[in-house]
């Protein structure tokens, strides 16, 4: 009979002036969360052609937040066009770049993958890298 496991889930990013965010999110990741069928392998072209659910799900999970930590009606851009794939690790990830042109933002809640078992981002920032989570999800932009 067969079984479905998962590993700890990680994702990696670097935020770049201009609030511009590239992430890299793991395919097993977007796959459980966005409740893709599990019993066959992903494809690429499978992936983009999701590229509607995955930005909602983005902009549902990437909160931006004023200097008060009040909360911003934004909105984070991705041009699926220009998404790549990546191996990280022995992993498949989805590399994309966002952009959000909220001039009064200063704060990033991610809540990405949350519904997943001890997920974390491992965030370049020019103040250097900050890991994010659950327990941790403020990013200052």
């Amino acid at each position: 009979m067969p079984t479905q496991s998962h590993s700890l889930s990680t994702g990696f990013g670097e935020l770049q002036p201009g609030l511009s965010l590239t992430l890299q999110l793991a395919l097993s990741d977007l796959q459980l969360a966005l409740q893709w069928p599990t019993h066959r392998d992903l494809t690429w072209s499978m992936v983009k052609s999701q590229h509607q659910p995955i930005q909602h799900y983005l902009q549902q999970r990437l909160l931006n937040y004023d200097a008060a930590r009040q909360p911003l009606a934004c909105v984070w851009q991705s041009d699926p066009t220009q998404w790549q794939l990546t191996l990280i690790q022995q992993q498949y990830y989805l590399q994309l770049n966002l952009k959000t042109d909220c001039q009064h933002s200063r704060w990033l809640h991610y809540q990405l993958f949350s519904e997943l078992h001890e997920h974390k981002a491992l965030i370049k920032t020019p103040q250097g890298e900050q890991v994010l989570s659950e327990a941790n999800p403020w990013l200052a932009l």
